[in-house]
């Protein structure tokens, strides 16, 4: 997605770089193995730890009828990010519409992010659809409880290093429909539902499957809650100074 300059500009950049770093940490073996493509050589000194959620903060009890009643919050569908292209909003919207012909009435697509990336008008009229809400200015205080409401966060990225969005929704008890693509299935293993992100109509069969199944997203719920009891940052920063320790 970047430009000629912009990398010729980090190639140099990360060369310089490379030639004086004694280490190199990688979020996921997925992001290992990309970085690796390109600087082969690094093989030996590039060690993998995983991310970690803030538990504590997502599952905090909210004042969710408060939240509810100032956003005239129903039944909805939860995408938290950025709007770059490898988010892959446009299937997510039109997957959304196509579930809309049964759930006209009973369900909304919130957007959670900034449509700075939106640079052209085809790609800002995705959002102007029916049901379908961009929230801009959602604080951090704010941003647990849209997901303890949600019917399910739904995450169709093409492409992550390593992707915490989901881990979040995890942790604040709010089930998972996500790509089976890149870094995600490493970093959620079977705690999320898995869509292709390139099939709209799966990704629409997917949703649909939350709003009509409740068993279904109890059990996706409790593998989320599991999972994420792994994935601490306490644990991280403990591997991270093993790296530092042996620098040292």
């Amino acid at each position: 997605s970047f430009n000629l300059w912009e990398k010729s500009y980090i190639k140099t950049v990360y060369r310089r770089i490379l030639q004086k770093a004694d280490a190199v940490i990688a979020v996921s073996n997925f992001s290992k193995g990309e970085f690796l493509k390109f600087f082969p050589q690094m093989a030996d000194k590039t060690t993998v730890i995983h991310c970690g959620v803030d538990a504590g903060f997502f599952s905090q009890k909210m004042e969710l009828v408060k939240i509810k009643e100032k956003y005239k919050l129903g039944n909805f569908f939860l995408f938290v990010g950025n709007f770059k292209k490898h988010k892959n909003i446009k299937n997510l919207t039109e997957a959304f519409k196509r579930l809309l012909v049964n759930f006209s009435d009973g369900v909304e697509l919130i957007i959670i992010g900034s449509v700075k990336n939106l640079l052209h008008a085809e790609d800002r009229a995705i959002l102007k659809q029916d049901k379908i809400r961009l929230l801009e200015n959602i604080s951090d205080a704010e941003l647990p409880a849209f997901y303890q409401l949600a019917k399910a966060f739904v995450f169709p990225s093409f492409y992550e290093g390593f992707g915490s969005p989901p881990l979040e929704a995890m942790a604040a008890g709010c089930p998972v429909i996500a790509s089976q693509a890149a870094s995600i299935p490493e970093v959620c293993k079977d705690a999320v539902y898995y869509i292709n992100p390139y099939d709209v109509n799966q990704i629409t069969e997917a949703m649909r499957n939350f709003l009509e199944n409740e068993p279904l997203r109890q059990e996706y719920v409790r593998k989320g809650k599991n999972h994420i009891e792994n994935l601490t940052w306490e644990k991280s920063i403990a591997q991270h100074m093993q790296v530092i320790e042996r620098l040292i």
